[in-house]
């Protein structure tokens, strides 16, 4: 029931009656107006993208702008999303941490915590100082000595487990 069209658009845009409108077999009109000044008073009806649900492609929303918008931003990374396979390229979501044996969890949280200390510090020093194409092979030959190589190992390993 979460995951119906019907209770997803809803979750998305806000109720039917106060938003939204069914206008047809997965056709639905938001009332823009009304939506954006709720936007405006901080009283957005809906959960946006933050929504646990689904809306199947052959929904159409009429006065989205939300996701006019989002398009429209989105345009400039079409050439790069034409490279990647959507599923070889990409992790799910499903290949995560809890589903991994412990010992490799607990490599991947010790690793990261010292990796993610060194990205944020180096990335901050060079957004005040610069310096990123100087010092950027021995950066990479940093994280390497902390472990991200045996990170990707665990990641692919746990990847072919799941997706082959």
């Amino acid at each position: 029931l979460l995951y119906s069209e019907k209770y997803s658009v809803q979750q998305f845009l806000g109720s039917f009656g106060q938003t939204l409108t069914k206008t047809g077999e997965h056709k639905y009109t938001v009332d823009s107006a009304k939506l954006d000044k709720l936007t405006k008073d901080n009283l957005y009806p809906g959960l946006s993208e933050l929504l646990v649900g689904w809306i199947p492609n052959e929904v159409i929303i009429k006065g989205d702008t939300h996701a006019d918008e989002l398009i429209e931003v989105n345009k400039v990374y079409e050439e790069q999303r034409s490279h990647f396979d959507p599923v070889k390229d990409y992790i799910p979501d499903y290949v995560n941490m809890d589903n991994m044996d412990p010992s490799d969890s607990a490599k991947l949280s010790t690793s990261n915590a010292e990796i993610n200390n060194t990205v944020m510090q180096k990335t901050a020093a060079w957004m005040s100082k610069g310096g990123i194409d100087e010092e950027w092979d021995a950066y990479c030959k940093q994280l390497d000595s902390i472990g991200l190589q045996d990170n990707i190992k665990i990641w692919q390993k746990w990847y072919d487990t799941y997706t082959k």
